[in-house]
Order: C-alpha cells, then structure tokens, then sequence
C-alpha cells in the first residue's frame, strides 16, 4: 500500500528504489518504488536516480509500471501479486505490453524498457485463467488474441480463437483499444498500431472458422442425399419434412441459418431442439424415420467437439519446415488436442502444403 508521502515498498529488503511520475494537464503525481537493485539495473535507466516518467500520450500508468515492477521482482525475491492486480481490464494488459519486448513467432515489438515479455507471463496466465468466467463478448475475445498470442500461452490462445470460431458471425478481427478510430490523425495508432499479429495467423484464424463452418454444410449437404437418394415412397416428403425442421429456427431463411448465426447456437439448435417429424408410413424406414434426428444430433456433436482453437505450439513447430514437409500424428499433435487443430494450426502458405496422397482405391476410381 503507498504511504501518504508516495512510497510503495516491493521488496521490503530492497537495496534501491525507483521513482515513477505521472503527469496530465492537471496534476502531477509521483511515487518512489523500493525495490532490489537487479530490477534497476535490468530496467536500464540512466542516472544515479532512476526515474520512469509518464505523460499524457502514455497509456501506461503508475499502476502499469507497478505491475512490471511487480513482477520483474519476483525473479529475484520471494513474494505475491495483491489481488487488484488479477482483476485489471483487457486495456491494462495491453497497456503493460507496451512496455516490454514481444517475441512471438515471426512477431517482434520492442518495449519501452526493453525487459522480455516472459516477465509478466506467469502473471498473465493466472489472470486469464481468473477472468476468463467474465469474458462473454466478440469484442472481449477480439481484444484477446493479441495479449495470448504475444504472451506465447497456448492454453489462453486456444480458448479464445475456439470461441471466435464457434461463437463470431462474420469476419474474425483483431481489436486493438489502444488506437482511435481514426487512423490517419491519432497519435495512438502511430504508437501502437503495430501491435498486431502477423497477417498468416490472422489467416489461419478465420480459417478455422470457414472449415468449422464447411463441416456444419456437408452434414447438412449428406443427410439431404440420404433423402435424394432413398427408393423408399416418403423420400419426397421425408425431405420436405427435414428442410422445415432444419429452418424453423431462422424462419425458413438458409441465409440466416449458414451465415447470420453463430455456429454454437446452431449446433445446439441441432442438439437440443430439432423436431423432425417422420412422414405418414415411415416406420422402420432407415432414410426417413426417426434415425434423421439421431443422424442430425450425432454429426451437430461431431462439430462441437472437432476443433480445439489454434495450437501455438504446432504453429511453431510447422512455421520453419521445408515445402515438402508433411506432418505425422505423432510429431506433431499435441495430447491436449486432436487432428483438425494441429492441421488448421498449419500457417505455411497454403500453396506451400504437400497434395495428400492418393490412395489406391482412389486412384483405381
């Protein structure tokens, strides 16, 4: 806690301190930080007084750089985290960003002080771990795939590029909070703009949402061929029946169902709340009795369970392998994940991936 006078003591056996001053149109505040002199000396400042000084085209603020200091202390001194700082917002995990140097895959930013971003990594994953139950809307998880991407932790990048696939209708986006609208006069995205991740992750992420999104089509593409191809006398109207219980939902509209709704809600539709009703003279028929409804939960639950989110760790491993390099089970899927993940976790250009090869019942065909 800091004292009237403005100081806060990290490290109560510190041998140094460090003074940060915040200053806006109105007022100036200072406080003196105490801590061990191997934080001092990694922060490089200049000077016999290290001193931080923040402005108002700061984003950071006193809080931020306690934070950093915070955790920059744990290396070298027993100790916790108060608890303030597991429930700060998304904006001040950006904000502490800004201040060290990012490293992640083919991404590099440097900070302001030029301390490795692993510093705060273990800070990060509790408190996304504790604040992940809070994060309900697109634009929480937009906000996200930065911070998880360039704090390298897989489970929290996982977790939110899953949920954009399942739950996001149109276009996946990064959302950065610290640059203003307009882009062509703020000094924000001047600072700030490139905090982004690279163009081929961005690709793979919304691609994972069009293959979730191909897989939903060919389940519903294959039940109606069961109809279409069917010999039984109720085919005609075991599809008509189908196609109603399909679009009930989205008033009758294949737009709405395909592409204006979430693919969650859809599968659950699916699940939970598809009333097909089998044609007049349909019992025991394979193609249009009540086997439809038991075809349509088993492949919704299917989909639900086939993508785990983007893997960082296959995205790594497959990032540096020559053209002609193709995966095997064992080499590359993680435990935590299955096939889907690790093939769309794959961002070599897709003109750079082998062809699979044929197999020979394809090739006598």
């Amino acid at each position: 806690m800091a004292s009237p006078q403005g100081f806060i003591t990290i490290n109560p056996n510190g041998d140094a301190s460090v003074v940060v001053s915040e200053t806006s149109n109105t007022k100036k505040e200072e406080i003196r930080f105490r801590v061990s002199r191997s934080v001092v000396e990694e922060l490089k400042l200049p000077g016999d007084k290290p001193e931080i000084r923040l402005t108002g085209n700061d984003v950071a603020s006193l809080k931020t750089v306690e934070l950093l200091l915070r955790c920059m202390e744990l290396k070298y001194s027993k100790g916790t985290l108060p608890d303030v700082f597991y429930a700060v917002s998304i904006t001040e995990v950006w904000c502490v960003l800004t201040l060290v140097d990012i490293k992640a895959l083919r991404h590099f930013r440097p900070g302001w002080y030029r301390v490795p971003c692993s510093v705060l990594q273990t800070w990060f994953d509790t408190w996304f771990k504790q604040q992940q139950p809070t994060f309900t809307k697109r634009e929480d998880y937009e906000q996200l795939l930065y911070p998880t991407f360039a704090f390298d932790n897989a489970a929290a990048f996982a977790a939110v590029t899953k949920w954009l696939a399942y739950d996001v209708v149109g276009q996946i986006r990064e959302y950065n909070p610290l640059v203003g609208e307009d882009r062509d006069d703020h000094l924000s995205f001047r600072l700030y703009g490139d905090m982004h991740m690279p163009k081929d992750v961005i690709r793979v992420i919304r691609g994972s949402k069009a293959a979730l999104r191909d897989k939903l089509i060919q389940l519903l593409d294959k039940s109606e061929q069961v109809f279409i191809h069917s010999f039984c006398r109720c085919r005609i109207q075991g599809l008509a029946n189908f196609t109603e219980a399909l679009l009930k939902p989205y008033n009758g509209s294949q737009q709405t169902l395909l592409h204006r709704t979430p693919l969650r809600d859809v599968l659950l539709a699916l699940t939970e709340s598809f009333e097909y009703e089998p044609p007049t003279g349909a019992d025991g028929c394979r193609g249009c009795g009540t086997e439809v409804r038991g075809r349509m939960v088993a492949g919704a639950r299917e989909i639900m369970e086939l993508f785990d989110g983007i893997c960082i760790t296959c995205m790594n491993r497959l990032v540096n392998m020559p053209e002609d390099y193709r995966p095997s089970t064992s080499d590359v899927i993680c435990a935590w994940h299955g096939e889907m993940t690790w093939k769309l976790s794959d961002i070599r250009p897709p003109s750079a991936l082998p062809r699979r090869p044929k197999a020979d019942s394809e090739d006598s065909e």
